[in-house]
């Protein structure tokens, strides 16, 4: 008699990576790309299933921004996808036409479901727990390509990235890392692009992991494909040390008004002078052992509030 198999759902960064993720936060995570094949095919299946990608896209409450039809880079009008009609009386404008998205998949556009935690309580679980382990903010996607497809140039990201790999195959070109790494994300042409690096197949159950401003291109194979690609931002050290600098100038005088008018050069230098000098003690008064033990400890703090709390629970606990 065949056992029927339990298939546990993702909850960790060690679900996603098929093992332990210390080595991985300790020596890969913000520093390398990496690759594992077959990392947990079955639950990367069960995680976003294809008859749930396809119930979103047959829903016509499913509006842009949350879907986005790319080709080449060239993403199409959403008036040439979506539909109007009145809803109680109210004409409601970018219903889902599905059979137009159809239409344009078939004509090799690829379809981007955008934050699509939204949608799925099991993506928004995972991204709750990649939240909390590693103190960022994130969105998940799901990207759905028809064979033989490129639907975007050669870019580079501005999160941290893990690709998992749902059905179907891509192949992934991946350069040298961005020095510096970009603000925002970065469209690149072939000149800016510096040396490919590495040049790898994604299957089903395949997770990669790209570091925030590794350049990339991806192209679909002989079968349509879809995967997940889970964002991670975490801070950036200008933001850090942005706050960093706000609580130590945030003595109540800097909402005095510096007088700009001619002649004044002298007196705002000295004035300058001396506002810098109070800077500079406050940021050697700072501990950065106890800075940092603080800034993971509230990045982590205020994500933490909202995972598992349900109506349900604060009901029961009321009762």
């Amino acid at each position: 008699m065949k056992e029927n198999t339990v298939h546990h759902p993702l909850a960790s960064l060690s679900d996603i990576l098929g093992r332990d993720s210390s080595t991985f936060v300790s020596e890969v995570y913000g520093r390398r790309p990496l690759h594992l094949p077959k990392a947990n095919a079955t639950a990367f299946r069960d995680l976003v299933t294809l008859d749930e990608i396809d119930n979103i896209l047959a829903s016509p409450s499913t509006r842009p921004p949350y879907i986005r039809l790319m080709k080449q880079s060239r993403p199409t009008d959403p008036r040439n996808f979506t539909f109007s009609a009145t809803v109680a009386r109210r004409q409601l404008d970018g219903l889902l036409d599905h059979a137009l998205v159809m239409n344009h998949f078939h004509r090799g556009y690829t379809v981007v479901l955008d934050s699509i935690e939204h949608w799925l309580p099991t993506v928004q679980s995972l991204l709750c727990s990649l939240q909390m382990e590693l103190g960022a903010g994130g969105r998940a996607a799901v990207f759905a390509s028809p064979p033989h497809e490129q639907a975007l140039e050669p870019h580079a990201d501005s999160y941290e990235i893990f690709v998992l790999q749902v059905s179907g195959s891509k192949k992934w070109s991946l350069y040298e890392r961005l020095d510096p790494v970009p603000r925002a994300g970065a469209r690149l042409n072939q000149d800016e692009l510096g040396p490919k690096t590495e040049s790898l197949v994604l299957n089903p159950g395949d997770v990669l992991y790209l570091p925030w401003g590794t350049p990339h291109v991806v192209e679909s194979l002989d079968s349509p494909s879809v995967h997940v690609s889970i964002g991670l931002r975490p801070p950036t050290w200008g933001e850090v040390l942005e706050e960093l600098l706000r609580t130590v100038v945030n003595d109540g005088r800097e909402h005095e008004p510096v007088l700009m008018h001619s002649g004044r050069e002298d007196e705002l230098s000295k004035q300058l002078s001396t506002r810098l000098a109070s800077i500079m003690d406050g940021v050697e008064a700072v501990s950065p052992p106890a800075y940092a033990k603080r800034l993971i400890a509230t990045a982590l703090e205020s994500r933490r509030h909202s995972v598992g709390l349900t109506l349900a629970s604060l009901c029961a606990q009321s009762s």
